[in-house]
C-alpha cells in the first residue's frame, strides 16, 4: 500500500508575521496526524500543498470527531533518532522526503487536518472513528517522540502515568521497550524545605524555687544546638542578674515529662561546616563558665526525666549532681552518652577533661565515652560509678597514684628492653574513630581544673583539631550520609494518606477492627499475619485490607501474605539485626508489589501510607524494585568465594576492613545473612548463577612463553618439559604457577565485582539513583559512612577512569574477572564520574545494552 508524504518548510517572509503558527512541536503533531490519515486511506503517491489562505480561527468542535482513540498507535514512547538531524528550518514526516516551497501556519494545517478526517469517514471508514483525544494525543506522543530522553528520566517529580509495579517482566514486550521501564518512577516524594534559623529559638525557663536555688527548665524540645546552647546562656545570665554566682547557690537542670534532657531534634551532623566549628566554640565558652562558677562554689545538679545524650550528655557530665527517677530506673528506660561519636560529633574538649578525672584507674576516655550510650542507668552505675560520684577527692588521688605507677613501670619496662606498645589508641580501622583518640589523647595531658592554664592550651589545641577535621572527606561523607537519612524523616509525599493507620502484631490481633485503615503487620511472615487476612477478607468481604505494609522480612518470606492483597508494601531491613547500627535508625528496603488489575492511584496511595508510616516512626528508607542489598552480597559472596581458593581469608578480611572501610570482616557479614538466603537471591537472579565468560588464561601463558623462548621440544629452551625430557623448573615458577595476589588486587577484585553489580542495577531500573545505591552499600554492606558509600568511595578514592583501566586488563589479559560495564565504558567517554552521572549518560549507556542483546 502507497502511501502519503506530507513535507513543508517554513519561511517567516512568506506570509503575514502575525499570523499564529505555533510551535514546532504542536506542527510537527499535526503532520504525523495528516500522514496517518492518508496512509490509512490507502491512496497512491501523493504531495499536498496546502494553500495559505482562507486561515480557520478556531478548531473543529469535538462532535464532530468521536470513535476509534488515535493513541493506540502510541504506546510505547519512541528512543529519538541519533544518526541525522533535519536543518532547524523544516519537518518531515516519511522517508524519502518531498518538499513543497510553500509557506505554512498552524492554523491551516488544522485546517487541512479537518478536511481529511471528513473525507475519510466518507472512503471508507464509518462514522465517529477519532476519539475526540485525537488533537491531545498527537501532541503528547509528539512530545513523547522529541523529549524523550529529559521526560522519562526525570526523577524530580513523580510520574504516575508510566509507573509499573509489577514485580516481573512480561517475556512478550520487545526488547526496545525493556530499556524504556528502566526510567519508570519509583518515589512518590519531595524533600522539605529547611526551616529557617529564626524558628529555632527555644526558651529555658527559670524559676526560682527556694532560697539561692534555681531550676532551668526545658519545656520544649530545641530544634539545634546552637539554639539550645543560647538559651541556657541567656537562663544563666538571668540567674547572676537575680543573684551573685556565689557559694551556695544551687542549679537545678531538668526537662518537662516526655522530653529528653536537653537534647535537640537536628543533629550537629546537619549544620554547615563553618556552624558546627562555631557551635563548638560556644559550647566550650558556656562549659567554660560553668566550670568557673563551679569554683566560686556554685553546685550544678542534673535531674533527668528522659535519656540524655550529645549535648544533653555533655551537660548532664558538666553537673555535680545527678538525681534520676527511680520508676525510670527500674525501667532501664534512660541512657546516658554519645552515640554520634562515631560519625564525628565529638563533645566539647571542657566536657572530656572532666570525664577523664571520674574514670577508673586503667580507662581510657577515648574507649568508654564512645560506648556510654549502650549501657542502661543501672548498668552505668554499676560499670562506671565514678562517673556519676560527686565527690572525687579520694576517687582522683588514687587515680594520680594508679598513673604515677603505670608511669615507672612502662620505664622499667623501656630500660630492660621489654616489648611495650605504649599507644594509647585503640581504634586503628576507623578513620574517624582514629582521629577521635588523637583527639582525647591531645584533651587527656592536663588534670582539668587542677590546672586551668594547661587545661585551656589543651582545649585550644583540641578545637584547632577538631575544626580541621570538619573539611576533610570523612568528615564531609558522613555529615552528607547522615542528612540523607534524616531527611527521609520529612519527606513531603504525594499523594498525601487519607486513610488512619493501624499497627498489627500478633499480641494485637483479637481487639483491632480494621474497617477502612491501612494496616501494618510488624512480623508479615507468621501465620498469625496470615490468618489474621485470610479471615478478614473471607468473613467482610475482599474490599477489607486490599493493601498492607509487611514488615520483617523479604518479598520471598512473606509471600503467602502478598498473595492475598491486591497491592503490598514489603520492608525488608538492609542488615542482620546481630550487625552494628547506623546511630539514625535501622534503614529498610522498600519493594510495591501489586497485582495487575490494581490502578496507578492506587499502587501511589499504598505506597505513600507505608512511607507515611516508615516516617512517622523514624525509620530511613530506600525504594527499590526489590533485593538492590541483597544482590551487593550475593556477588560479594562469589567474589570472596573465588579470591579465597588464591589467597588467605584473613588478609582478605584485613583488606576489606582497612582499605575499603567494613565495618565487620566480610566473611562474618556472609555469616550473619546465611548461606541459605544467599543462595535463595542468587536463584531470583539468572546472571549470578552463569558462569563467568573470561578470556581463556592459556593464551596469555603460552604467548609469554613463545616471547621468553620456551617455544617448545624444538627451541632451545624447550617449553614446559627441557630439551633433555626434565619437567621445566623455570616455566612451572614463572608462567604457570599461581601469582600471589597482592593487597591492592584483592581491593581492587573486590571493588569490581561490587562496582559492576551497582551499574547492572543502575541500568536494570533497580534503583533510581546514585545516592540509593550509596545508601545500600552502607546498610547491606555495613561500609562507614565516611565513605559517602561506594560508589562515593570510587570517585574519592581509584577514580572511574584508573578502575576501567585495570578492570579491562584483570578481564581481558588476567581472565581474572568478568568485563566492566557498559556504564563505566560510556562514562568515560563523557567525562563523568557516579557523582556527575547525568541522565544522557545513562540513557547512553542502556541504548548500548539494547543494542548488544
Amino acid at each position: 500500500m502507497a502511501c502519503c508524504r506530507v513535507v513543508t518548510s517554513f519561511s517567516g517572509k512568506a506570509h503575514n508575521p502575525a499570523a499564529s503558527r505555533g510551535s514546532g512541536s504542536e506542527i510537527n503533531g499535526l503532520l504525523r496526524e495528516i500522514n496517518d490519515l492518508w496512509k490509512r486511506r490507502g491512496v497512491g503517491e501523493h504531495k499536498r500543498s496546502v494553500s495559505a489562505s482562507k486561515l480557520r480561527q478556531t478548531w473543529t468542535p469535538a462532535a464532530a470527531l468521536t470513535g476509534r482513540s488515535h493513541t493506540e498507535t502510541h504506546e510505547r514512547p519512541a528512543f529519538p533518532a541519533t544518526s541525522t538531524h533535519l536543518p532547524l528550518g523544516s519537518v518531515a514526516i516519511e522517508d524519502p522526503p518531498a518538499f513543497t516551497d510553500i509557506a505554512c501556519t498552524l492554523q491551516e494545517l488544522e485546517e487541512e487536518l479537518f478536511k481529511l478526517s471528513a473525507k475519510e469517514s466518507a472512503v471508507g471508514e464509518p462514522e465517529n472513528c477519532v476519539d475526540t483525544d485525537m488533537q491531545k494525543a498527537g501532541y503528547e506522543c509528539d512530545e513523547r517522540d522529541k523529549n524523550t530522553v529529559s521526560s522519562v528520566r526525570c526523577s524530580q517529580d513523580p510520574q504516575p502515568e508510566t509507573m509499573d509495579f509489577a514485580p516481573m517482566e512480561s517475556p512478550a514486550e520487545p526488547c526496545v521497550f525493556a530499556a524504556v521501564r528502566h526510567y519508570e518512577k519509583l518515589s512518590c516524594w519531595v524533600d522539605a524545605e529547611d526551616v529557617p534559623a529564626s524558628n529555632n529559638a527555644v526558651t529555658v525557663h527559670v524559676l526560682k524555687s527556694a532560697n539561692r536555688a534555681f531550676t532551668l527548665e526545658l519545656r520544649e524540645r530545641p530544634r539545634c544546638a546552637r539554639a539550645m546552647t543560647l538559651a541556657i546562656g541567656q537562663a544563666l545570665n538571668e540567674v547572676e542578674a537575680a543573684t551573685e554566682l556565689s557559694e551556695g547557690l544551687v542549679v537545678v537542670f531538668r526537662s518537662a515529662p516526655g522530653i529528653p534532657f536537653f537534647t535537640p531534634l537536628r543533629s550537629e551532623l546537619e549544620l554547615s561546616y563553618l556552624t558546627r566549628a562555631e557551635l563548638l566554640r560556644e559550647k566550650e565558652r558556656l562549659f567554660c563558665r560553668m566550670r568557673e562558677a563551679r569554683l566560686h562554689g556554685v553546685l550544678f545538679r542534673a535531674e533527668l526525666n528522659e535519656s540524655a545524650l550529645d549535648f544533653g550528655a555533655e551537660l548532664f557530665f558538666m553537673c555535680d549532681r545527678k538525681i534520676v527517677l527511680e520508676s525510670k530506673v527500674s525501667g532501664s528506660a534512660i541512657t546516658v552518652g554519645f552515640p554520634s561519636i562515631a560519625l564525628g560529633v565529638w563533645p566539647a574538649p571542657c566536657v572530656l577533661q572532666r570525664i577523664s578525672r571520674f574514670l577508673g584507674y586503667n580507662e581510657r576516655v577515648g574507649l568508654v565515652v564512645p560506648i556510654l550510650h549502650t549501657f542502661s542507668w543501672s548498668e552505668l552505675n554499676e560499670t562506671h560509678p565514678g562517673l556519676l560520684q560527686s565527690d572525687r577527692s579520694l576517687h582522683w588521688l588514687k587515680k594520680k597514684a594508679y598513673k604515677l605507677f603505670r608511669l615507672q613501670w612502662n620505664w622499667l619496662c623501656y630500660l630492660l628492653g621489654w616489648g611495650t606498645n605504649f599507644s594509647s589508641k585503640g581504634n586503628h580501622k576507623d578513620i574517624l574513630m582514629h582521629r577521635w583518640d588523637d583527639y582525647c589523647a591531645l584533651l587527656d595531658t592536663t588534670e582539668g581544673d587542677a590546672d586551668a592554664v594547661l587545661a585551656a592550651e589543651a582545649a585550644s589545641r583540641g578545637i584547632n583539631m577538631y575544626v580541621t577535621l570538619l573539611g576533610t572527606t570523612d568528615f564531609c561523607n558522613t555529615a552528607s550520609v547522615t542528612m540523607a537519612l534524616r531527611r527521609m524523616r520529612s519527606r513531603v509525599l504525594n499523594p498525601l494518606t487519607q486513610r488512619s493507620i493501624i499497627e498489627v502484631r500478633p499480641t494485637n490481633m483479637n481487639e483491632i477492627k480494621v474497617g477502612e485503615a491501612f494496616c501494618v503487620f510488624a512480623e508479615a511472615s507468621s501465620h498469625a499475619t496470615v490468618r489474621f487476612i485470610t479471615e478478614h477478607r473471607s468473613f467482610s468481604g475482599n474490599d477489607v485490607i486490599r493493601s498492607a505494609l509487611l514488615m520483617g522480612g523479604d518479598a520471598a518470606s512473606v509471600k503467602d501474605a502478598t498473595d492475598l492483597l491486591d497491592c503490598a508494601v514489603v520492608a525488608t531491613p538492609l542488615r542482620p539485626f546481630k550487625l552494628p547500627s547506623l546511630g539514625e535508625g535501622d534503614m529498610v528496603e522498600v519493594q510495591l508489589l501489586c497485582a495487575p488489575h490494581v490502578s496507578e492511584s492506587q499502587q501511589w496511595e499504598t505506597l505513600s501510607s507505608a512511607l507515611a508510616y516508615l516516617q512517622s516512626r523514624e525509620v530511613p528508607y530506600i525504594v527499590t524494585r526489590g533485593d538492590a542489598g541483597a544482590r551487593l552480597v550475593a556477588v560479594l559472596a562469589l567474589e570472596l568465594s573465588r579470591l579465597a581458593t588464591e589467597a588467605e581469608v584473613q588478609l582478605i578480611e584485613a583488606v576489606a576492613m582497612e582499605e575499603l572501610r567494613f565495618r565487620i570482616g566480610p566473611f562474618q557479614l556472609l555469616d550473619h545473612y546465611g548461606m541459605a538466603h544467599i543462595a535463595n537471591v542468587m536463584r531470583r537472579h539468572s546472571h549470578l548463577m552463569d558462569e563467568r565468560r573470561v578470556p581463556a588464561i592459556a593464551s596469555r601463558v603460552l604467548s609469554a612463553m613463545e616471547v621468553e623462548g620456551f617455544g617448545g621440544e624444538s627451541s632451545r629452551r624447550g617449553g614446559f618439559y627441557t630439551r633433555y625430557g626434565d619437567l621445566n623448573l623455570e616455566v612451572a615458577t614463572e608462567f604457570v604457577v599461581r601469582r600471589k595476589l597482592s593487597r591492592s588486587d584483592i581491593c581492587l577484585r573486590l571493588l569490581f565485582a561490587l562496582v559492576n553489580e551497582s551499574c547492572r542495577m543502575l541500568l536494570d531500573g533497580c534503583v533510581e539513583a546514585v545516592d540509593v545505591i550509596n545508601l545500600v552499600s552502607i546498610g547491606a554492606l555495613t561500609l562507614h559512612p565516611s565513605t559517602g558509600g561506594l560508589l562515593s568511595y570510587l570517585d574519592g578514592g581509584v577514580g572511574c577512569v584508573t578502575l576501567l583501566r585495570n578492570m579491562n586488563y584483570m578481564s581481558r589479559e588476567m581472565g581474572a574477572t568478568a568485563p566492566p560495564s557498559p556504564l563505566l565504558q560510556v562514562m568515560l567517554e563523557a567525562d563523568e564520574t557516579f557523582c556527575t552521572l547525568s541522565p544522557e549518560t545513562l540513557y547512553e549507556a542502556r541504548q548500548r545494552c539494547v543494542g548488544n542483546t
